[in-house]
């Protein structure tokens, strides 16, 4: 793999499956699955000994729920996740890097349905810096560089109650995912993720969560391998564990398609941009049931990397 690819990142392409969160007493209340979560990026190698990589990611989602015990209510929620990464690697080796992570949330529940997404900037939205966490990127096989794993462990740093439950900060939550990606032509390579996250059961919330994302990424070189257009099928199932005789239920199961612009305008310096949109919401049983294609997503990522 060339240096130049080798050396980008792929903001942008980062897989929020947050389930929206809900007001206390609303209608619409529902005790399911809201992470919060943004996956890690997709890094095809692992710094060097002595570098600092820097991650910001802002991800925008909205969708619209319609109430199943009442067919007429529709609501829209809207959420913008804000994720800050921080990379070293203290070592001589390109084996393994430590990273820093701080995580934040606004979100705004409208009962209007044809309300945009942008009132999670407003008075009325739940705002957070809801948890740190702590992280590692490795090769685990180093005679096979195009493989890596990403994990964290975060923890909530949100002090008040009802915005940790509201916003999914209320749990420890640890996170892993492999990524592998294969070169197919000069222009095309090919990035496969799968991964999971486990949110583990405390007195705030009573039961553990496991969310199972996995995405398929065609990355086509573009302009003098400073431009990428890269489409993408993602999926991820969520599931809650609240009773040992009942086991894990399904909450949601989310098929989404995308497409992808990353640019390397210097050395150090990369941009992504990303849109998404889903093919199919589960389950349809739910007490909450997503309105056919209405979850949108726009994604904006920006990375740094400091020798």
């Amino acid at each position: 793999m060339k240096a130049t690819v080798k050396f980008f990142l792929f903001l942008a392409l980062t897989a929020t499956r947050a389930l929206p969160a809900f007001s206390a007493g609303s209608p619409l209340q529902a005790d399911t699955l809201n992470p919060g979560i943004v996956i890690s990026n997709l890094a095809p190698v692992v710094i060097n000994g002595g570098e600092w990589e820097f991650n910001l990611f802002n991800t925008l989602s909205t969708l619209k729920l319609r109430d199943m015990n009442d067919p007429d209510g529709v609501a829209r929620s809207s959420r913008l996740d804000q994720i800050g990464r921080v990379w070293y690697n203290p070592f001589q080796s390109n084996f393994i890097n430590f990273g820093l992570e701080l995580r934040a949330a606004h979100q705004v529940l409208d009962a209007d349905e044809t309300s945009g997404p942008f009132g999670v900037f407003n008075d009325e939205a739940i705002h957070s810096l809801g948890s740190i966490g702590l992280g590692a990127r490795l090769k685990p096989v180093r005679t096979l560089p195009e493989f890596n794993i990403q994990t964290s462990l975060t923890f909530p740093v949100e002090g008040d109650a009802f915005t940790r439950q509201q916003l999914g900060f209320d749990r420890t939550a640890w996170t892993v995912q492999g990524v592998f990606y294969q070169q197919f032509q000069p222009w095309l390579y090919v990035f496969a993720t799968a991964g999971a996250v486990y949110q583990f059961r405390n007195e705030d919330r009573d039961q553990t969560s496991l969310t199972i994302p996995a995405g398929l990424y065609f990355v086509t070189v573009l302009k003098e391998r400073k431009w990428y257009l890269i489409p993408s099928l993602s999926y991820a199932s969520s599931l809650n564990y609240i009773k040992a005789d009942s086991g894990f239920t399904r909450v949601r199961t989310s098929f989404l398609y995308g497409v992808s612009v990353q640019f390397l305008p210097a050395d150090a310096w990369s941009i992504g941009l990303s849109l998404d949109r889903s093919i199919k919401e589960g389950p349809s049983n739910a007490p909450l049931r997503i309105v056919k294609g209405s979850y949108n997503q726009i994604s904006l990522g920006v990375r740094y990397l400091l020798k």
